[in-house]
């Protein structure tokens, strides 16, 4: 005896959503190999499905409105940063504008890393991906997925050692005035700050009062 096959498969075309976000659904039916599809006069809702930007810039949306209360404009403009920096990502990788959550995985976080390096150092880096690590976690946290597939990566700074001056180290480099000219009642004086020399001019108003840029100084004897 033959024996016969018989399969039926129902499925939506994103290519047929209509303005109003619905589709038919499209019935296949298989018997022996041989098919037959057809759409039915019912129509379902497609949801949106949610990409790497929607949930990024939903997150600097919300930041910017928070900005002076909890929110800083440092913090919020960092936010916008990180979000630049993976949309150059993903067009110089991928040709593409946006990329669906469904795709991520720990493969795109460990290329954005390597991306990230040749644009800066290991510090910075971290500060950018331990941001898209926080927005893949609201996106579990919205189930708009069920797990955050850059969880098992970490993300380590570079330890600094910071150098601190003695104080004949700091009266070299921080404070070194240097009398030039003077005309006019106006004193001419260059600033040594570290290796950066800067010109300032100083108003005389007497003998122990100087005036420059709105501010007075007074002149001190030891």
């Amino acid at each position: 005896m033959e024996r016969s096959t018989f399969a039926t498969v129902f499925a939506i075309r994103e290519s047929r959503i209509s303005k109003d976000e619905k589709t038919p659904i499209e019935v296949t039916i298989t018997v022996n190999g041989e098919r037959c599809s057809f759409s039915t006069f019912d129509k379902v809702e497609v949801l949106k499905e949610k990409s790497l930007f929607d949930v990024f810039e939903e997150h600097n949306e919300q930041q910017k409105a928070m900005i002076g209360n909890g929110i800083s404009k440092a913090t919020h403009w960092c936010s916008e940063y990180t979000l630049r920096l993976c949309k150059d990502y993903i067009t110089e990788k991928f040709q593409r504008k946006d990329i669906y959550l469904r795709e991520l995985n720990i493969n795109f976080i460990k290329d954005f890393h390597v991306y990230l390096l040749k644009r800066m150092k290991q510090n910075t880096c971290s500060k950018h991906l331990k941001l898209l690590k926080k927005i893949i976690n609201i996106a579990v946290a919205n189930s708009y997925m069920s797990f955050n597939p850059f969880a098992p990566y970490k993300v380590e700074r570079t330890p600094v050692e910071i150098e601190f001056l003695d104080e004949d180290e700091y009266d070299s480099y921080f404070y070194m005035p240097i009398l030039v000219d003077v005309y006019d009642n106006i004193l001419e004086v260059k600033l040594q700050f570290w290796a950066k020399q800067e010109k300032v001019y100083f108003e005389l108003i007497n003998d122990y009062t100087l005036k420059s840029n709105g501010y007075t100084y007074k002149i001190f004897n030891d």
